[in-house]
């Protein structure tokens, strides 16, 4: 398959468009859903797996990048984003997300493709396992936990080329630093 097909355009049309739809509903960036595909389509154009790996996890998070902007407007428009939290988490995730793109470009396709598939079962799995909140509950003010969580997700989004609302739903609900009524409104820019 080559990048000039009718084929190639209209998968990568659908996984936008299918990004979009998921990024809205749930509150994600959706390089879950497009490192994969894009992964796959680069390594059917002939390119190196080390490489695709690389330009796929590189070009998800790019794009993820505006998808977050766009449903955070969204959300701020109905007064759900958290700012103080987002701050925090927002700035040691960032700095820590290229420590994770540096350990990223040192490991192989095999390995990246390995570690990412480990997160993405385990977020499912810990999504489903997690009970229930009651919406009542106050959120964590504590900021050594927003600190904490920014850079693991930060560290994360740089190594897997995941979006960081994926992983800071997954960590909120692993440290129950957010109640589950609260988790969607915290918006990571």
């Amino acid at each position: 398959m080559t990048p000039t097909e009718p084929l190639y355009f209209a998968i990568l049309i659908f996984t936008g468009a299918f990004t979009g739809v998921i990024s809205g509903l749930l509150g994600v960036g959706g390089g879950f859903v497009m490192s994969p595909v894009q992964y796959w389509l680069l390594q059917e154009t002939g390119m190196q797996p080390d490489l695709a790996i690389r330009v796929a996890l590189g070009t998800s998070l790019f794009v993820v990048l505006f998808n977050s902007i766009s449903v955070t407007l969204k959300y701020q428009q109905k007064q759900a984003v958290l700012w103080k939290q987002a701050t925090i988490m927002g700035v040691s995730g960032s700095i820590f997300s290229f420590l994770g793109s540096t350990v990223a470009s040192y490991l192989s396709a095999f390995t990246l493709s390995t570690i990412f598939g480990i997160v993405m079962i385990i977020g499912a799995l810990r999504t489903y396992m997690t009970p229930s909140v009651r919406e009542e509950d106050e959120i964590n003010s504590n900021p050594v936990l927003y600190i904490f969580a920014g850079i693991s997700i930060g560290f994360f989004s740089g190594l897997l080329g995941i979006g960081e609302e994926y992983l800071g739903f997954q960590l909120c609900l692993s440290f129950y630093i957010l109640t589950c009524g609260k988790l969607s409104e915290l918006r990571l820019l």
